[in-house]
């Protein structure tokens, strides 16, 4: 920190250390969020290579609530994933599990060919039956276990 920007923090009420400890937590919030990035990559590109769909790509969209598929890509919000991933993980083992499955589930519904049906859950119960389904076997092909994704559908 420079001395310009210290001799500034009494003025705007905050002390070095609190100005530290600030920082210390930003750093932190980045390198979690560039972990959940790197197990996002990671699974993304197990499934698509288990599945042999080179073709199916993956957007980053603040816009989608959660993950969705749309013909050839599935788009994620990278906070709706971080936070779901608090909420039902402590371990790197269980991140990877759910994100499989999460993939795997997407995945079913781009090969299925099952596209801008929305997400009314009573006509569509056995297209997203059939997309768990493939989410599991996607789990078992890749020695991952389902209990962790299991605990997000419950949700």
């Amino acid at each position: 920190m420079s001395r310009s920007s210290t001799s500034l923090l009494p003025a705007l009420g905050l002390s070095v250390a609190a100005v530290v400890v600030l920082d210390e937590m930003l750093r932190r919030r980045r390198a979690k969020h560039e972990a959940v990035g790197t197990y996002l990559g990671s699974a993304f590109l197990q499934v698509r290579q288990l599945l042999g769909a080179d073709h199916i790509g993956l957007v980053d969209s603040t816009r989608a609530d959660g993950f969705w598929a749309s013909q050839r890509i599935v788009y994620y919000n990278p906070r709706w994933a971080s936070l779901k991933l608090d909420q039902h993980c402590t371990s790197p083992s269980c991140a990877s599990a759910i994100l499989l499955g999460v993939f795997g589930h997407e995945f079913a519904h781009i090969l299925f060919g099952d596209h801008g049906y929305g997400n009314n859950c009573a006509i569509n119960h056995s297209t997203e039956l059939r997309a768990d389904a493939l989410a599991g076997w996607t789990l078992a092909r890749l020695g991952s276990s389902h209990d962790h994704f299991q605990s997000l559908l419950a949700e």
